[in-house]
């Protein structure tokens, strides 16, 4: 019903970026963030995100790691340096190769598909 679907005003909502170049991973991605209320804007590459960075100023971003052009590892690294507060989620439709992922900016790595259930508890834990 729609009573179920109404979610507490104290649930903080997050401005998200996602960064992925499949646009369904995107969409999907985009509709499950909705679904929590979040703010969101979808780009397809790294010099997009960029921009979209600078003036969204997002608190968290989803990096497809398979990007063409500069790889969501560039991508995070360059974001990290600009926006140093920004939380990092890496995306990868694999398992990632733990020296990588320990030496990189993400703070998290979640492998694709993702839940609705794993962004919720991902999101919940900050104070948007």
């Amino acid at each position: 019903s729609a009573e179920e679907s109404h979610l507490p005003e104290e649930i903080s909502k997050c401005r998200v970026m996602i960064v992925d170049d499949h646009p369904d991973a995107a969409d999907v991605l985009t509709q499950l963030l909705a679904i929590d209320g979040h703010e969101t804007r979808s780009v397809a590459d790294g010099l997009a995100a960029l921009k979209i960075a600078r003036e969204f100023v997002p608190q968290v971003a989803l990096l497809d790691i398979g990007l063409p052009g500069m790889d969501g590892y560039e991508l995070a690294d360059r974001l990290r340096h600009e926006f140093p507060n920004m939380y990092l989620v890496a995306i990868s439709g694999y398992q990632l190769e733990r020296r990588r992922r320990e030496t990189s900016a993400f703070e998290e790595h979640l492998i694709k598909p993702i839940k609705l259930q794993q962004l919720s508890r991902l999101l919940a834990q900050f104070d948007c």
